[in-house]
């Protein structure tokens, strides 16, 4: 965090919380996604480095409605958010069944780098990391094995204009959803013609709309195909229009637009 990277992670227990704390510490961001109504900071025993985050320039995200509770599947399924936010994951320590694994799984498929630290096979705690390891996950040893791999991927960006402060978690998440919200646009008639994208949008996403247009679901393989973009550019765009509830996603890697 202190070479200008934002530290992702899930807000849990553990190497989650010491993700963020460490992000703080060195005068960083951080972003946790949670896996519950972003108006519920769970554990709640991590409220104020939820607060600290959010005073830091980071922030809480969550695709879930207020007030859903933190129900165990709520949590495999958010860490696709985790992954396709970061330039690579970081596995520290993952047993056989972690839910580490399903991130690093989650990061290949958006064409993320995958990193792992090393562990004793004499524990079962670090058999999951290590066999990322064996599978081609790059070794990480010290922050500097990451920091030189993800450092050519950077680009620095002015920053966007940010509202004033608001005075609780809760009005600070409603300003920044706001400022997500698409531009205001004529009405539409049929909304699988728009959806919230219109005309000025990027023309990569008209293309990966007009795909998901032409039947009820479709691969994500068949969407790079016929789009004609590249895998990650099909698969961060596919992220984003997800998030904003235009696209939905299926199991066995199957997308279509999202219903009314």
């Amino acid at each position: 965090a202190s070479k200008g990277f934002t530290v992702v992670s899930g807000l849990a227990r553990g190497i989650d919380y010491e993700a963020h704390q460490g992000a703080l510490d060195g005068g960083g961001k951080t972003i946790a996604v949670m896996g519950c109504g972003i108006d519920i900071i769970y554990p709640p025993e991590h409220k104020k480095i939820a607060e600290a985050m959010v005073e830091n320039g980071g922030g809480l995200i969550s695709e879930l409605p207020l007030g859903t509770p933190p129900i165990p599947e709520n949590f495999p399924s958010r860490n696709r958010l985790i992954s396709g936010l970061c330039l690579g994951v970081v596995v520290v320590e993952a047993a056989e069944r972690s839910g580490s694994l399903i991130t690093a799984r989650m990061a290949l498929e958006q064409n993320r780098q995958v990193f792992a630290v090393p562990g004793s096979p004499l524990t079962g705690k670090t058999r999951g990391s290590n066999r990322l390891l064996k599978e081609g996950a790059r070794l990480v040893e010290c922050v500097e094995d990451v920091i030189e791999e993800l450092a050519p991927q950077l680009v620095v960006q002015a920053p966007l204009p940010v509202k004033p402060r608001a005075s609780s978690l809760m009005s600070s998440t409603d300003a920044t959803m706001h400022n997500f919200q698409a531009p205001a646009k004529a009405p539409v008639t049929d909304h699988k013609q728009d959806r919230g994208l219109t005309e000025v949008e990027p023309s990569d996403v008209k293309a990966i709309l007009q795909c998901l247009k032409s039947v009820d679901k479709i691969h994500v393989d068949s969407i790079i195909e016929g789009s004609g973009l590249t895998v990650a550019t099909v698969l961060k765009l596919l992220l984003e229009l997800e998030l904003r509830g235009i696209v939905t996603q299926h199991p066995g890697k199957l997308f279509s637009l999202s219903s009314t």
